[in-house]
């Protein structure tokens, strides 16, 4: 047996007393105790452990419930046979006077009570790739938000076949989908819209809002870990 240690950032995010995540799955035992969390597993390949801690992070980060946190390495302890408890997670908060100075600043820090849910979802390199475009088009300095939203749809829809059967697959609203299409397709500005239409109108600010709503729905269905299979 092994224990992977990690350290949730960026510090102090969270507040001191947040309650504590333990749970198992197919890759072991977590705890996320005072920020750090600790890995109790039989697999000895750390890329493995760090696939799921990165849909962990990823997961919150396409919600936008938090600000962007991260699980940062410390060490790895082995595990013998016989050996019942695992090193106390006291260990690693040396840094307590850190703390003690940062409450001291002025500057004020939003805290949050609880900790990040586990991932429900796993990663594919196609959620990333939309992920990433969706945040350059937010910045405007990527491509226009109906392009990025459409080749988000086009995604699905090749992997599934079909639109129709996008929405089968993927559990996802047909009618969102069919709107979606709509929009990212005959609506917009000379400089942004898909296509050169006769009165081509603009995007409202709440149908882009919508639009961005909708995008973060598909990544987040696109990586549930048992998506519905195709009749």
């Amino acid at each position: 047996m092994k224990t992977f240690f990690y350290r949730l950032m960026p510090k102090n995010l969270f507040v001191k007393n947040a309650p504590s995540i333990v749970f198992e799955n197919e890759i072991g035992r977590f705890e996320l105790i005072s920020e750090l969390l600790t890995i109790r597993t039989s697999i000895e390949d750390r890329g493995a452990v760090e696939l799921f801690l990165r849909a962990w992070e990823f997961e919150h980060e396409v919600i936008g419930e938090y600000p962007k946190f991260y699980f940062e390495f410390i060490q790895t302890k082995k595990i013998k046979a016989n050996q019942s408890k695992i090193q106390s997670a006291t260990q690693f908060n040396e840094d307590e006077n850190e703390d003690e100075d940062w409450m001291k600043n002025e500057t004020i820090v939003i805290q949050y009570n609880f900790y990040p849910h586990p991932p429900t979802i796993k990663i594919v390199l196609e959620m990333e790739a939309i992920w990433n475009r969706f945040q350059r088009s937010r910045l405007g300095i990527g491509e226009p938000l109906q392009a990025c939203a459409y080749y988000a749809l086009t995604v699905i829809e090749k992997k599934a076949g079909s639109r129709k059967e996008a929405s089968k697959l993927y559990s996802l609203d047909i009618n969102i989908l069919r709107k979606l299409g709509e929009l990212t397709s005959n609506r917009g500005e000379p400089m942004t819209a898909r296509k050169a239409l006769k009165n081509t109108k603009p995007l409202t600010p709440i149908e882009r809002r919508w639009i961005e709503l909708v995008v973060r729905y598909i990544i987040l269905h696109m990586g549930l870990s048992q998506p519905k299979k195709r009749d």
